[in-house]
């Protein structure tokens, strides 16, 4: 069961993760980030605040 695996890691940067870019987007932690998905007025407005997401015009109602 236990042994050594040939070869090494490619070099440079180890790739991002979907739960590093959240946490880094939001400011929370991945768990945290979930919970908050749950309530979806509480997620927008997160993500409004967020500086990479682009802003957009609120919709219009009829």
């Amino acid at each position: 069961m236990q042994g050594t695996v040939k070869g090494g890691r490619r070099q440079g940067r180890q790739r991002k993760r979907r739960e590093d870019n959240i946490r880094e987007w939001t400011g929370l932690e991945f768990g945290k980030s979930q919970r908050a998905v749950e309530n979806r007025e509480k997620w927008r407005k997160l993500v409004a605040k967020s500086s990479v997401v682009p802003q957009r015009p609120s919709r219009l109602r009829d």
